[in-house]
């Protein structure tokens, strides 16, 4: 973006900003979500659809844990995690949902 203003120029840089939430509703609506996030041992994920796998990765895309659910809702235990952000990608029939979760 350029503006022009009384003889100044100043040029903005662009960018897409997409927000994240704790419910990630897919294009099929499968409505997963997961609480709570922030969390400190242990969270729950839940959907309308059955939850077919569940599996957290680290910041740098390390599969760290990874469970067989076939229910719509999940429970998991991570005390023995450090304090960080992980990635919680969840599998329904629908298709794949990621959720960026921190643990304190």
């Amino acid at each position: 973006v350029v503006i022009n203003l009384n003889g100044c120029i100043d040029t903005s840089r662009c960018i897409n900003v997409i927000s994240s939430s704790l419910i990630d509703l897919n294009e099929s609506g499968s409505g997963v979500i997961v609480s709570p996030n922030p969390f400190n041992d242990q969270f729950e994920v839940s959907s309308k659809e059955i939850i077919e796998e569940v599996s957290v990765f680290s910041m740098e895309g390390k599969l760290l844990k990874q469970d067989e659910v076939n229910h719509t809702l999940y429970y998991s235990n991570l005390k023995s995690f450090s304090q960080g952000i992980y990635f919680v990608i969840v599998k329904t029939k629908s298709g794949l949902s990621q959720i960026r979760l921190m643990k304190l």
